[in-house]
């Protein structure tokens, strides 16, 4: 259930339109009370005592609102236009892959809410100017920090320029989904070597036997009711539904496997009176969506990263140096997981018997992920293996890189 509500989540942060509709609210509440002010026989005392607040007649203050509304809608369109051509640059030199990476950019949700609720809120005190009784009413508060909120937008609109600068280029682009992998690393790997208090759980091959050997004679076949991608595997709701119970699951999916329907993904042990209710369960803890994520599928993470480095590589653009920043960054979040413990895919209960066995990567597989392609498509540029080399021997000889420093060594034997 954490899982799933995590992917709703992130999916929501990552829409262009969630950080816009909460400051569309927050403006309108602001709005509300602003209003309530003017509408008080308090807030004449305050005009009249403060000058920069008088607007004068209705007249003066409806032609600067009009102003400020008819330059901010001007605005919010060229705003538009720079965010789709970031797009498109984005799209055409890094992959499609990276967009959803741009769309989720709180810097670029946050400008386009500010500009948005200021025209929203100035059009709305436009509307209440000279609506009163006397049709005199000139709200100056509302008017003020109509003002004031639109002199923000145009600060806000020249830091997005600045910041789309940045945006574009390699490097940031390639920090931040190297950031974001360190992040998934952490987030699917969260035991450091350094803070376990038990030893690494080592395959206990007679536990595995007969484990296998059960889901030969009564395992039932478990097999998917539509098409999608493996987002996420709750493997704490699988924990517990085979604690105190005589229930086991092997799993044939991992994060990031396409699933069609009717495909097996797995077998599972129940008694008879809880298998209904137990194939239910491993549904439910099998999240399938429309697209891959990186909540769970670090896969992903590394293939956006490497997505980049290869087309570099392309004789379109033929930026080798690009792919070396790649590589760099690969070996950062790899010296990053080589502090973790990756876990064998075998899950134990509280008493120490084997009740999952599920599909995962190791460490070997990350390697192979991240610098197999490259080096496919970098033949013709020897420093592209050269550079790989370098860094995973440097990284073989960290402090922790000991942890999985054969597997650093035979990837390193296998493409010298």
């Amino acid at each position: 259930m954490r899982d799933r509500i995590m992917l709703i989540w992130n999916t929501i942060i990552q829409s262009y339109w969630f950080i816009p509709s909460l400051m569309l609210v927050g403006v309108l509440i602001l709005l509300k009370v602003t209003m309530s002010i003017d509408s008080s026989t308090l807030s004449d005392s305050w005009a009249m005592d403060i000058s920069w607040l008088r607007f004068g007649s209705v007249e003066g203050a409806r032609q600067l609102l009009s102003s400020i509304v008819g330059s901010l809608i001007t605005v919010i369109g060229l705003l538009f236009s720079m965010t789709m051509v970031v797009f498109t640059l984005a799209s055409s030199q890094y992959g499609p892959q990276v967009m959803r990476h741009f769309m989720g950019d709180r810097v670029t949700q946050f400008v386009l809410g500010t500009l948005v609720s200021t025209f929203i809120y100035c059009l709305l005190v436009l509307r209440n100017i000279g609506n009163h009784e006397s049709g005199s009413f000139v709200p100056h508060i509302s008017v003020s920090l109509g003002l004031f909120l639109t002199l923000g937008s145009l600060c806000i609109l020249i830091y997005f320029i600045h910041h789309v600068t940045l945006q574009i280029q390699p490097h940031t682009i390639t920090r931040q989904l190297a950031n974001e992998l360190i992040e998934g690393f952490g987030r699917v790997y969260p035991i450091k070597f350094d803070e376990m208090k038990t030893a690494a759980d080592r395959p206990d091959e007679s536990q595995h036997q007969r484990f296998k050997h059960k889901m030969d004679q009564q395992g039932q076949a478990l097999y998917a009711k539509e098409n999608g991608y493996v987002q996420a595997i709750a493997l704490d709701m699988l924990a517990e539904l085979v604690e105190d119970s005589e229930v086991y699951i092997e799993l044939d999916i991992m994060p990031g496997d396409l699933v069609t329907q009717g495909q097996r993904i797995g077998q599972f042990v129940a008694p008879d009176q809880d298998k209904e209710s137990t194939e239910c369960r491993i549904r439910e803890a099998c999240i399938l969506g429309a697209v891959r994520t990186v909540h769970q599928d670090n896969a992903f993470a590394i293939q956006r990263i490497v997505s980049i480095a290869v087309r570099a590589l392309s004789p379109g653009l033929n930026e080798p140096f690009v792919s070396i920043l790649c590589i760099d960054y690969l070996t950062i979040a790899l010296q990053h997981l080589s502090e973790r413990h990756v876990p064998s895919g075998r899950h134990f209960d509280s008493e120490g018997q084997l009740k999952i066995v599920s599909q995962i990567l190791d460490y070997g597989d990350f390697l192979s992920q991240a610098f197999d392609p490259i080096l496919h498509f970098g033949e013709s540029y020897p420093k592209i293996k050269e550079h790989i080399v370098t860094n995973l021997k440097q990284l073989c000889e960290s402090q922790s890189g000991r942890h999985y420093q054969s597997q650093i060594q035979q990837y390193v034997e296998s493409i010298s």
